[in-house]
């Protein structure tokens, strides 16, 4: 009885083993790599006698001066307590490799250190757990516990609503406001498919000016729609901004009937008039936003995925100029509530920082989802050398991958 490893496992081979792996994560699934266009992708196994007992979705990126990386995210799959199945894995790997001149393996096993809700979290770093003691025995070096949202390839925390927190506690008060708003203020809700994703991919576009940063562009939205066809869920809020003029107008001739029956010294005329000049205000508003953009405008866009485990959230956008209709909790509320209906039992609201303290972590947490902090990433040098010269150009290198994001992200949303 041995350990074979297979170098170009037969796809379909990996995605049998993976959906029925307790550990599979979208980012094993074949279909995932698919949508990666920017990087090769290989599948590797490892075989105790015929039985598989290791797979992962491999993605080599290409690094300045004709090297390259290896990269595998959220995996490897396999038996992490099995010690003698991590070591054959990652030295029939690192053996592999090395021979085509790779600088190193970075993984990020999909373990997960602690789950808890927002109030109760506390950052308890341990260095001894048994998975990075493990690794660390076939080389692999701990990256740390970083609360930083962009330290690593794959966040290290993030944040997941299962469906019996939700029919027990619901969400907080807060994001039920802004929900009730969002409806009150006569935001629509509408699913599109790959024929409009350019209204995505235009809302993503807000954001990423906003933010300054790089998300995706429209290419990148119909290859995951291409890829995931039944899967995908992709819905915008809406405003038709003419409907709403046109009731304001009614409210303000209504508010105008009512002043006209009242004393100006009366109390309840001074709280009609308030009432009055904010519709003024808001017809006003109205149809400076009519000039600009058009009768119905897209205000906020969000991007859902069926996985094997769960619904992800991958994607929100929002034009930050139509910010006060609470549009974001409304559309979250909106894929929550079709995650669970086609039977999932949980949705991956995606990455956020460790610290808790900044907004999007806020806005998360509003809908009682839970705190999932990941184990982390890990490297295993093949070549010291060529290590060592990569720590030092990464960061550029990445900046360079950043702005040329941005570029061909502002020429989509621009044609």
């Amino acid at each position: 009885m041995s350990y074979t490893f297979y170098p170009n496992l037969p796809k379909k081979e990996h995605d049998e083993f993976a959906q029925h792996h307790p550990l599979a994560t979208l980012s094993q699934d074949s279909r995932w790599g698919e949508v990666k266009s920017e990087w090769k992708k290989q599948f590797v196994g490892l075989k105790y006698n015929d039985t598989l007992v290791a797979s992962a979705q491999v993605f080599i990126r290409q690094l300045p001066l004709g090297l390259s990386m290896v990269y595998i995210a959220r995996g490897p799959l396999l038996d992490y307590d099995n010690q003698e199945v991590v070591e054959n894995f990652f030295t029939h790997a690192k053996h592999y490799f090395k021979k085509f001149g790779r600088v190193m393996i970075k993984f990020d096993p999909p373990i997960i250190l602690s789950q808890s809700t927002y109030e109760d979290y506390k950052y308890q770093p341990d260095e001894k757990h048994k998975v990075i003691v493990n690794l660390a025995s076939v080389g692999a070096q701990f990256q740390g516990f970083s609360q930083n949202l962009y330290k690593y390839a794959q966040p290290r925390y993030v944040s997941q609503l299962t469906k019996q927190v939700y029919e027990s506690k619901g969400y907080s008060k807060s994001a039920n406001r802004h929900i009730k708003y969002a409806q009150k203020k006569g935001v629509e809700v509408q699913r599109i498919d790959i024929d409009q994703i350019e209204r995505f991919a235009k809302i993503i576009a807000f954001t990423e000016k906003r933010k300054n940063i790089g998300l995706r562009n429209l290419a990148y939205f119909k290859r995951i729609m291409q890829a995931f066809p039944q899967d995908s869920y992709v819905i915008m809020a809406v405003l038709n901004q003419r409907k709403m003029l046109e009731s304001t107008n009614e409210n303000i001739a209504l508010l105008k009937d009512k002043l006209a029956n009242l004393k100006e010294s009366s109390n309840s005329y001074n709280k009609v008039y308030d009432q009055y000049q904010a519709a003024i205000t808001e017809k006003k508003r109205l149809e400076e936003n009519i000039d600009q953009d058009g009768d119905i405008v897209d205000i906020s866009g969000l991007f859902a995925l069926k996985t094997q485990h769960s619904v992800d959230l991958l994607y929100m956008g929002l034009n930050d100029h139509y910010r006060k209709y609470r549009s974001p909790h409304f559309l979250y509320d909106q894929a929550i509530m079709w995650a669970f209906d086609q039977g999932y039992m949980m949705v991956d609201f995606g990455g956020m920082a460790g610290t808790l303290d900044d907004g999007l972590s806020q806005f998360k947490s509003s809908f009682n989802a839970h705190v999932v902090e990941m184990i982390g990433e890990f490297d295993i040098v093949l070549s010291p050398i060529l290590y060592k010269l990569y720590l030092k150009g990464w960061p550029q290198l990445k900046k360079m991958m950043l702005f040329f994001k941005r570029k061909e992200t502002n020429h989509d949303a621009g044609s």
